[in-house]
């Protein structure tokens, strides 16, 4: 256990000596800083009196725009969901542009998909570029088998994705806190549907679930990657493959949209942010449980053919 866990380190110690890790991390704490500025200087914070004015012309504009016989009814009716939110909004006396550290982090939620690319780099790369710099037959006589040398490294990978997702959080924490207050874990977001009816929902408690799910999709994922790093030799093509791999879901899931089965491919079910909020799935009779078993049995296979393939590889090709 204790030369596994060494393998680990070691592993871990590889990828942050390299350039590239510290220049992820400074690209991430950078788009945090840079929104936070951005925010403040285009997306002021109305306080008093000043946005119940702001939402009333909000309202007033939303029945300007929905004048005139060629108006899309479908443009109609989100404007009525508009004016019918913000109308709450003044009926009970809510400040919907209150900021506060949760909502800056709610915000910058948008930032894990640059976190998922640069862990599916990290993961494209991880066994292929041992082929690439020649160090894999180095690290074949060491004793240890096949079996703990990819789990040493898809850990490894596991571990630089948390270590992400963490720096995501406290940043946008910190900063949002600093500049706007750490309170609002309780503040309540209101959104109305389509068709109506009000939802109610906790900031924090919808930052928690995103990053959660999110975090559950991203292992499916980096499982994929990894898979494309243990089959390939070339670094920079599984990298390629990895990255395209990563943004192929929505162009399948449109694909697929017209078929019944589609719900049963892997990537409709990575979607799982989709259920917060009463969100609706893109095939009928999918739900968050269905998704997670879904999501499990690719995980598993994937794991296990990874495994295999890599157990079979010629290492002196």
């Amino acid at each position: 256990m204790n030369g596994l866990l060494g393998l680990i380190q070691n592993e871990n110690m590889k990828i942050y000596r390299r350039p590239r890790t510290w220049i992820f991390a400074g690209i991430l704490l950078l788009l945090i800083v840079g929104g936070a500025i951005l925010g403040m200087k285009f997306d002021p914070e109305y306080s008093g009196s000043e946005w119940r004015g702001q939402v009333q012309q909000n309202i007033d504009e939303a029945k300007k725009e929905m004048k005139g016989d060629d108006t899309p009814e479908d443009f109609k009716n989100m404007m009525k969901q508009d004016i019918a939110q913000n109308q709450y909004y003044l009926e009970n006396d809510i400040n919907p542009y209150e900021k506060n550290a949760w909502t800056f982090i709610n915000e910058n939620l948008l930032l894990t998909t640059i976190v998922s690319l640069f862990v599916v780099v990290v993961a494209s790369d991880i066994v292929a570029s041992e082929f690439t710099w020649g160090t894999i037959k180095m690290l074949m006589v060491r004793p240890f088998s096949r079996g703990q040398i990819l789990f040493s490294k898809f850990v490894s990978v596991l571990i630089f994705q948390l270590v992400l997702y963490i720096e995501l959080f406290v940043a946008s924490w910190l900063v949002g806190g600093l500049l706007f207050g750490f309170g609002g874990f309780n503040f309540v977001d209101h959104t109305f549907g389509l068709e109506g009816g009000l939802t109610e929902t906790a900031v924090g408690e919808t930052v928690l679930k995103t990053l959660g799910l999110g975090f559950v999709s991203l292992i499916v994922i980096v499982a994929i990657s990894f898979m494309i790093s243990t089959v390939l030799r070339s670094s920079s093509l599984a990298i390629g493959i990895g990255i395209a791999t990563l943004f192929a879901g929505n162009a399948i899931n449109l694909l697929l949209a017209k078929y019944d089965w589609g719900k049963f491919v892997l990537f409709p079910n990575l979607e799982l942010t989709t259920y917060i909020g009463g969100g609706s799935p893109p095939f009928e009779g999918m739900s968050l449980p269905f998704s997670l078993t879904v999501d499990a049995i690719y995980f598993v296979v994937i794991v296990v053919l990874t495994w295999y393939i890599f157990k079979k590889r010629d290492i002196a090709a």
